[in-house]
């Protein structure tokens, strides 16, 4: 069977012997793009999309298909469960966010992003119930609280968890679609909100998988090897959402090598400086303990 009678086969994009990058004629190309035949050196080659970076600037959403959440064909299992699954591959579905559309990443952000903020705030803000591992559940105070207390507290919780979720979120969105749009291409200028809208519910789903694995493995007293371990397991979506954001930068955007990590870096910095005041102010209404 031939190359190109086999399905899974992976095309062969090398570039010929001795050619030169079209783009930059002193470097020596790798590839050869699919879409427009030219050659492309390291820099200018984007294998997860099989794109040079010429035709990613001509038309990023090209490069990938619409997110199923924008597919009006597909039921609402299918849109739902099928972008959340795109969040696993954010350099192959970045090309995606180069779309204009805003309503349906708005759409999505409240049902995604806005159920796992509140459900963030439960278990660290509740001051009636303690959750004791694994997966105990205590009532304190003198006397026990009742039915209404425990439901009020729980409410209270949970805004005070969509608060903070979408504080950090707007810390992450604000200089990270400024920058963007500032040092992108102009025709691209939703790019980085859809981005931020679209991926939005990772920062809250980072604090509820701290929160449930730490219910239910972390006792009193735990080994801080295994509590440092599960930390690292809970940033899983926070790494997945800053190469999301490098990646829609890079190949949505349409942003250089550096600058397109420039526009990542600035929010994550400004949200780490940002963090110790936030717990100071939260230690001084005693909405978390000293």
């Amino acid at each position: 069977m031939s190359t190109s009678d086999d399905p899974e086969s992976t095309p062969d994009r090398d570039a010929p012997e001795g050619s030169a990058c079209s783009a930059h004629p002193e470097i020596p190309a790798v590839a050869t793009c699919p879409r427009c035949g030219n050659h492309a050196c390291m820099v200018c080659w984007h294998a997860s999309v099989d794109r040079c970076d010429t035709c990613l600037k001509r038309d990023p959403s090209e490069a990938a298909p619409p997110l199923p959440w924008e597919q009006p064909a597909l039921s609402f299992p299918a849109r739902l469960l099928g972008t959340l699954a795109t969040a696993l591959t954010p350099v192959k579905s970045a090309p995606a966010f180069g779309r204009d559309e805003l309503q349906p990443a708005l759409s999505f952000a409240l049902i995604t992003f806005a159920p796992l903020a509140l459900l963030a705030g439960v278990i660290p803000y509740t001051k009636t119930m303690e959750f004791s591992g694994p997966f105990v559940i205590k009532l304190q105070g003198t006397p026990l609280p009742d039915h209404a207390a425990i439901v009020t507290d729980v409410v209270r919780a949970s805004l005070i968890g969509f608060a903070l979720c979408l504080l950090q979120w707007a810390v992450f969105t604000a200089p990270y679609v400024s920058l963007a749009r500032a040092y992108g291409d102009p025709r691209r200028r939703n790019v980085a909100l859809r981005t931020m809208l679209y991926r939005g519910f990772l920062i809250p789903a980072q604090q509820v998988i701290f929160m449930l694995l730490a219910w239910a493995f972390v006792a009193r007293g735990a080994p801080e090897a295994q509590v440092a371990f599960l930390m690292l397991v809970s940033l899983i979506p926070l790494v997945l959402l800053m190469s999301t954001m490098w990646s829609a930068a890079r190949l949505g955007v349409a942003l250089g090598p550096l600058m397109s990590f420039v526009v990542v870096a600035v929010p994550i910095t400004l949200w780490q400086y940002m963090q110790p005041a936030l717990l100071k102010l939260l230690t001084y209404l005693k909405i978390v303990a000293p």
